[in-house]
C-alpha cells in the first residue's frame, strides 16, 4: 500500500500556566510616544500559556499593529484605559502619567521602562503610596553584562538613528550647513565626535564610519574604549576624556553624539557650556542621555513633535528616547525583552516568586509593595531606598 506524506504547519506547544493572570495593555498617553510594550506576537505567547490579555482599542495603530492583529493573537479589545487597568498586571512603555496613576489599584503589579522617559516623579510617589510593585523592564540584566538588556538592544537602534538624524540636520533642507555626513571624492569628510563607549556608541561609530566620516570616541573608561575598538570593523580614533583632546575634537566636529551613561560607578562627563562655543556654526548635537541631565550643559529635553532646539547657532536633538521615532522596530525589541519576564512573573504566581527563581527579574524590581528598591528612582523621588534582597528573603 502506498502512503502519501503531506507537510503540515508545525504547532508551537507552550506549557500551560497553573496560575492564570490578567494582563492589561493601556494605550500610551504621553506626547508622541506610540511604542507598545507587547506586540501581537508577545500577546500570543502569553495567551497560549492560559493568561488573559486586555488591550485598549487603538493601542498599536500608530506603531503599525492593528486591533485585528491583537484580537487574532487572543487579546480582548477593551474601549478604555480604565478597563485595561483592572488587570492583575499592567504593562506600558512609559511610566503612568499622574492621571493614569489614579487608575492603578492598591497592591497591583506595574511593568514599564523607568530610565528612558522624562516622567513626573509624583506618579512614582503615588505608586509607592498604593503599595504597588513596579518592575522596570529597562533595568533588567541577563548575567552576561552589567549593561541592562534593554539598553544593549535599543542602544543599537539609538546609535544608528543618531547618525541618520544628524545627517538630515546637516542638510540645507532642514536648515543645516548643507553638507553630507561622511566623505566623497574631493571633499574633506565630516567629523563625528561621540561621548561615551557603550552599545549605542558602537552602533553610531559603525554607521558614521561606514558613511566615510572621521569618527572620534571619548570615554572615561579605557577598558570600554578597548572593547569598542575590538568591535569595530574600521578604524576610529579613541581617547580617554581630557580637556586637550576634547577641545581639539570640538573645534573640528560637525556632529556631537552623547550616549547614555552606564550607572556603574564611573565618572560622569558633561560637556561644559563654554566648550560648546568651540563648535562650528550649524554643528549638530544628538544627546541620547537627556533623561540623566544631558551630555552637554546646554541640552534640554525635546519632544517627538518638536525634536530640535536651535541655540547659539547649534542644533540640539534631545529626545528622552530617540527610538520613539521608529515605534514599530522599537516595539518589537521591547516586547521581546518584556514578554519572557512577564511570562515568568505570571506563571510563577507573581513578582516575588519569579524574583527568587530568576535573578534578572529580581534586578528589575524598582518598587516592591510600596518600598523603593532602585537607587536611581530613590534619588529622583526622594523616597527611601531599601535593597530588594532584604525584602525577598
Amino acid at each position: 500500500m502506498d502512503f502519501k506524506l503531506t507537510p503540515c504547519e508545525e504547532k508551537l506547544v507552550l506549557p500551560h500556566s497553573k496560575n492564570s493572570v490578567t494582563i492589561g495593555l493601556p494605550a500610551e498617553d504621553g506626547v508622541g510616544d506610540t511604542r507598545v510594550p507587547l506586540t501581537p506576537q508577545g500577546v500570543e505567547i502569553l495567551v497560549a500559556q492560559g493568561h488573559r490579555v486586555l488591550a485598549q482599542r487603538g493601542l498599536g495603530i500608530a506603531a503599525r499593529f492593528s486591533d485585528e492583529s491583537y484580537a487574532n493573537a487572543g487579546a480582548e479589545i477593551v474601549d478604555s484605559a480604565d478597563a485595561a487597568f483592572k488587570a492583575d498586571i499592567v504593562v506600558k512603555v512609559s511610566p503612568p502619567s499622574e492621571g493614569q496613576s489614579e487608575l492603578v489599584r492598591k497592591g497591583q503589579t506595574f511593568v514599564c521602562l523607568i530610565n528612558r522617559n522624562v516622567a513626573d516623579v509624583r506618579a512614582f510617589r503615588r505608586l509607592a503610596e498604593k503599595k504597588v510593585t513596579l518592575v522596570a523592564a529597562d533595568v533588567m540584566t541577563d548575567g552576561e553584562s552589567s549593561e541592562p538588556v534593554m539598553s544593549r538592544s535599543l542602544g543599537e537602534v539609538e546609535g544608528a538613528l543618531a547618525v541618520t538624524t544628524a545627517a538630515h540636520l546637516l542638510e540645507q533642507s532642514d536648515g543645516g550647513k548643507g553638507v553630507i555626513i561622511g566623505g566623497v571624492t574631493g571633499v574633506p569628510p565630516t567629523e563625528v565626535a561621540i561621548i561615551g563607549a557603550d552599545t549605542a556608541a558602537i552602533s553610531a561609530a559603525r554607521a558614521a564610519a561606514a558613511l566615510g566620516a572621521n569618527v572620534k570616541v571619548f570615554d572615561t573608561s579605557h577598558s570600554l574604549l578597548q572593547k569598542l575598538e575590538w568591535k569595530m570593523s574600521s578604524h576610529v580614533f579613541t581617547s580617554v576624556l581630557h580637556p586637550q583632546a576634547l577641545t581639539k575634537a570640538l573645534k573640528s566636529a560637525d556632529v556631537i553624539i552623547g550616549t547614555r551613561h552606564a550607572n556603574s560607578g564611573r565618572q560622569y562627563f558633561c560637556v561644559p557650556a563654554g566648550y560648546l562655543s568651540l563648535l562650528k556654526h550649524g554643528a549638530v548635537i544628538i544627546d541620547l542621555d537627556i533623561v540623566a541631565g544631558g551630555r552637554t550643559e546646554l541640552s534640554l529635553p525635546t519632544t517627538v513633535d518638536e525634536p530640535v532646539l536651535r541655540s547659539r547657532g547649534l542644533f540640539f536633538h534631545c529626545l528622552p528616547d530617540i527610538t520613539a521615532l521608529v515605534p514599530h522596530t522599537a516595539s518589537i525589541i521591547i516586547s521581546d525583552i518584556i514578554s519572557p519576564a512577564l511570562s515568568q512573573i505570571a506563571t510563577d504566581g507573581g513578582v516575588e516568586n519569579a524574583a527568587r527563581l530568576n535573578p534578572s527579574v529580581a534586578s528589575s524590581i524598582a518598587i516592591f509593595r510600596g518600598t523603593v528598591t532602585n537607587k536611581d528612582l530613590s534619588v529622583r523621588t526622594g523616597l527611601e531606598y531599601v535593597d530588594a534582597r532584604l525584602l525577598l528573603i
